[in-house]
């Protein structure tokens, strides 16, 4: 159908409505349109109205008189004939532009053997047309600014009929004030005894972002949102094609009840992103502080949004003292990083490349992936490099210590492990290294499958303690007791010359401990995920927990972190008070109706799809805070650390931009964050890192100066990582350091 449109380039459905009556209707196959139908359709619905409006109006004598002094002859409606029993097929007609119809309307049909009653015709007394007033909404700083904003319902009744919602204003409440359906003439529409009808639109306000997520702000750096209609469910009359209710058998007349899926904004609107409209895409509800909303089911609620092209944007670089990037065509990442005690930094890299900054290796023919450990100065520059792995097989080292004499401890899992004999598919090592990078000592552990170790930390007496996971019950685990090809978690306490003094096992199949740490009394903390049950009651897919042992492996307390989704804590660290922190990312959402025994619950429920959390514990494993940092989308935390000034800090990554991570930089799909809370768990502010592509950090050290220093990896070339290698934004990831201001 082609659009009538005034100069302001408005569709003008008025002069729709002024042309000549349409030929005989044919019955209209289900989703044809038929202008005929919906010419005639409006001309009967205006005139209705019409009557309607100049019969009040009629009352009014000054009213009365003027009218007739203008000597304007009054129209006389011929009678209506009578109604066919049949009722014809539901018609679709075509939409106007801005109306996008997504719901099926099912049409109460007239029995054949019904005849509707038969209405007398009305006279209708000429109006005098009133120029339409365009609905605005005045600029209010972080609230939507738009013109004629509009709801456009389509409805079905004998014919389909076009209805407007005019919506004047646009507050922050879940729900607006009530406002009059009309026709596209600005005509209130009546239901069945006459009154006109309104709805009450529920809202959600959400801030503008491009394609890649960021928030995109007005000239004055004020956030852009915009409002997103929920459904609203209306009742309306079903007329015939001259206007007239339609009645069953007894003369009730029939209605329809519709849900409509309301859309806001026009093209005039400036609080939108600039650009073509590429697509749809289905985004989060959320409240003014961007609090998403979930259903009865606890589903996060969704809904439709256009996407357009992403409009310009300046995005101030992220402050560091300095920063650098490893690796080659291929994928790489940071592991780990440690301060050494001559306040240098060493670092591991998994890496798979065999060019670019690590050219130099490939004639050792090693398979990939394999290990780069790198120190550098205070600077950041490169003090020495080594390359650690086997043309046998795949090498990781994926976690450091640092000893007080300048040596520090290795940690990770390989097919190949120097000369020694691998027991399984994969086996654990444990390396001691001096302070050039010349192995000392390596001891590995092994059964018939999969063994990994994870972490490690320096004993204050120089020991060595290191947890992972055994893959079966033979091998050097044959003392773990449990079924054949039941895998546990397992802690081993190493001399500083390698000798085993101890070794335990905790949970059952697919548990693993990821991190320890030591109290200030020598107790020993142990951070773990879990799946068996048989450590702590399983609530959900996965859960987390932290496990004290003493200097000698007994076990002298345990807390669960779970819930019913998935929890996962990677990062601990002892504090100088003589207790822990963990941290870790959950989509638990629990109660104490739902679960209980949930850690999940009240105000620690997840809000996004994962948030991230800082738990402080004492040394007797009694919680002191737990600090949420949450945004609307995915939060996760992997590494933790106390700063001299007490100040705890956490990394991670996040898309986010609200709640926690409002105001704070979004640049790409995923970017680092550092987040720093106070010694009584207030969060007092948060950094992010990154480009356009995505970005994580995987774990975190003191600086040499203060500050500290951030490892993981990037897929981005440009913001903060521009200039700095020529592989980045190739579609693999790059080992990404960063050291950061206090």
């Amino acid at each position: 159908m082609e659009e009538n449109k005034n100069p302001n380039g408005v569709n003008n459905e008025a002069e729709v409505v002024k042309k000549a009556a349409p030929p005989p209707m044919k019955k209209a196959k289900k989703g044809e349109t038929s202008q005929a139908v919906l010419d005639a359709a409006k001309k009967a619905v205006v005139e209705k109205n019409i009557e309607k409006a100049k019969k009040e109006e009629a009352k009014k004598q000054e009213a009365e008189k003027k009218e007739a002094e203008k000597g304007i002859p009054v129209p006389v409606v011929a009678e209506e004939p009578e109604v066919k029993a049949e009722a014809p097929a539901p018609v679709v007609p075509e939409a106007p532009a801005v109306v996008e119809a997504t719901d099926e309307i099912k049409e109460e049909p007239v029995k054949a053997e019904e005849k509707p009653k038969e209405k007398a015709a009305p006279v209708v007394a000429p109006v005098k047309k009133e120029k339409k007033q365009k609905n605005t909404v005045s600029p209010v700083k972080n609230k939507i600014t738009s013109k004629n904003l509009k709801i456009i319902i389509p409805i079905i009744a004998v014919l389909l009929l076009a209805i407007i919602v005019a919506v004047v204003l646009v507050s922050n409440k879940d729900r607006m004030d009530p406002v009059v359906v009309t026709d596209e003439n600005g005509v209130p529409v009546t239901d069945v005894n006459g009154d006109v009808i309104t709805v009450t639109p529920e809202t959600g306000i959400y801030y503008v972002t491009d394609v890649f997520g960021n928030i995109v702000t007005d000239e004055n750096g004020n956030p852009l949102t915009t409002v997103e209609f929920k459904d609203v469910a209306v009742q309306i009359p079903v007329t015939d094609m001259n206007g007239v209710v339609v009645t069953d058998a007894n003369g009730n007349a029939v209605t329809q009840n519709i849900t409509i899926k309301p859309t806001a904004g026009d093209k005039n609107n400036k609080n939108t992103t600039s650009g073509n409209n590429v697509g749809t895409t289905s985004v989060l509800v959320t409240d003014g502080k961007g609090n998403t909303g979930v259903d009865e089911q606890g589903n996060l609620i969704t809904t439709i949004v256009n996407i357009t092209e992403a409009p310009t944007i300046n995005i101030e670089p992220a402050k560091t003292e300095w920063k650098n990037t490893q690796g080659g065509s291929a994928a790489d990442k940071y592991e780990d990083v440690i301060l050494t005690s001559d306040d240098c930094y060493i670092t591991t890299n998994v890496s798979n490349s065999k060019d670019g900054d690590f050219a130099k290796y490939k004639e050792l023919g090693y398979q990939s992936p394999y290990t780069i450990l790198t120190k550098y100065n205070n600077d950041g520059e490169i003090v020495w490099q080594k390359a650690m792995g086997s043309p046998n097989g795949l090498f990781e080292i994926v976690a450091l210590s640092p000893c007080k004499d300048g040596s520090f401890y290795a940690v990770g899992f390989g097919r190949a492990i120097e000369d020694i004999s691998i027991q399984g598919y994969y086996d654990g090592a444990v390396y001691k290294l001096d302070k050039n990078g010349n192995v000392q000592w390596v001891r590995t552990i092994g059964t018939s499958t999969v063994d990994l170790l994870k972490d490690v930390v320096t004993a204050s007496n120089g020991d060595a303690i290191v947890v992972g996971s055994v893959g079966n019950n033979d091998g050097d685990a044959k003392d773990s007791g449990g079924n054949e090809n039941e895998s546990k978690a397992v802690i081993m306490r190493y001399s500083s010359s390698g000798d085993l003094k101890w070794k335990k096992y905790a949970g059952g199949n697919m548990d693993t401990f990821v991190g320890v740490a030591e109290g200030t009394d020598g107790s020993i903390y142990v951070l773990g995920n879990f799946y068996s049950g048989k450590l702590f009651p399983a609530l959900g897919k996965c859960d987390s927990g932290v496990v004290k042992y003493s200097k000698d492996g007994k076990v002298l307390a345990k807390t669960s972190i779970a819930g019913t989704g998935i929890d996962e804590f990677k990062g601990i660290t002892a504090t100088s008070d003589g207790g822990i922190i963990v941290c870790g990312s959950s989509d638990s959402v629990d109660s104490d109706e739902t679960n209980p025994n949930s850690f999940f619950k009240n105000d620690f429920v997840s809000r996004g799809s994962y948030d991230s959390y800082m738990i402080k514990y004492t040394n007797d494993l009694k919680i002191k805070f737990v600090t949420p940092v949450r945004g609307q989308n995915i939060d996760t935390a992997t590494s933790v650390l106390e700063l001299p000034n007490g100040t705890y800090i956490m990394a991670g990554s996040t898309n986010s931009s609200t709640r926690d991570f409002k105001g704070v930089t979004t640049r790409g799909k995923k970017d680092i964050f550092v987040a720093g809370v106070n010694s009584n768990g207030t969060l007092m502010w948060v950094r992010s890192f990154g480009g356009t592509e995505s970005d994580g950090a995987l774990a975190l050290c003191k600086g040499a100066d203060g500050g500290y220093v951030v490892v993981g990896e990037t897929f981005s070339n440009n913001v903060d990582l521009d200039n700095i290698s020529p592989y980045g934004g190739n579609g693999k990831t790059l080992a990404v350091m960063v050291k950061f201001p206090e």
